[in-house]
């Protein structure tokens, strides 16, 4: 079947335009920006998108004398000097405005904890890294306050170094609390301790433990003695602190659940 001559054109019409295969193709971008300083939601433009003043309605230029994005309000041709971005969601030739970036909000403190502060805080007071400190949460050597130095010429708080270290700030309040100015740390989160090994006195008799990973279902062993420093079995001996570090679980007379063989200091 011979196909009409007026179907093949438009069927070539009807095809998207090819890219251009040119060196035109790499950024636009003589300031040597990275991605933070091209900004969310935006890409750099292309030299060949420069070139032929694609996007231009959306287009920013980066004046670097002023470290700042401006609306192009000539061609983007005739600013080659300049960065140039474009919204990320900008197709060679098919564009949408970026998407907006999501609002900051405070991250969450671990399970069962609250930081010291909930309100107040912005996104720059912490950096990647930082942290706000817990609710009294014991401040440390190198931890920050903001606070307003009064030996310095600024009329604004500013972050300073806690302790001996910089010998900066002497909190009076060693711990945080609602109360305390903005507090924030590098350090990790605190750990809640995992427990002390089990004791002759924890183990009453009629007690069974088993190994929680190589253990078939139903499987546990009866303690047969209990010495001071260990269990006895039908297959092992085991001190107090093996049970602990390898996570055996005990089974107490009367209870159906199992639990760690460890114990909370007192």
């Amino acid at each position: 079947m011979r196909v009409p001559v007026s179907c093949l054109c438009n069927r070539e019409a009807s095809k998207a335009p090819e890219v251009p295969k040119d060196d035109g193709m790499e950024d636009q971008n003589p300031s040597n920006l990275n991605k933070d300083k091209v900004g969310y939601g935006w890409r750099l433009a292309s030299k060949y998108e420069t070139r032929n003043n694609i996007h231009q309605e959306y287009a920013e230029c980066y004046y670097s004398h002023e470290r700042k994005w401006v609306k192009l309000t000539t061609p983007m041709s005739k600013n080659w000097r300049c960065s140039i971005r474009v919204p990320s969601h900008c197709l060679l030739y098919t564009c949408t405005m970026p998407a907006p970036k999501p609002a900051w909000k405070l991250p969450d403190p671990p399970a069962g904890k609250q930081w010291h502060k909930t309100d107040g805080w912005e996104e720059e007071d912490l950096p990647p890294g930082y942290r706000p400190l817990l609710l009294n949460e014991k401040r440390e050597d190198g931890d920050e306050m903001l606070y307003y130095p009064k030996n310095k010429h600024t009329n604004k708080f500013i972050w300073g170094e806690v302790g001996y270290v910089k010998k900066n700030i002497f909190p009076a309040d060693l711990t945080a609390t609602k109360d305390s100015n903005k507090s924030r740390t590098t350090r990790p989160l605190p750990t809640t301790p995992h427990g002390i090994p089990l004791t002759a006195k924890d183990i009453p008799p009629g007690s069974v433990i088993r190994d929680p990973v190589n253990w078939e279902d139903g499987e546990y062993e009866m303690i047969i003695s209990v010495y001071y420093d260990k269990v006895i079995t039908e297959k092992h001996i085991k001190t107090y602190k093996t049970l602990m570090n390898d996570k055996w679980v005990i089974r107490y007379p009367g209870s159906d659940s199992w639990q760690l063989c460890s114990k909370q200091p007192s």
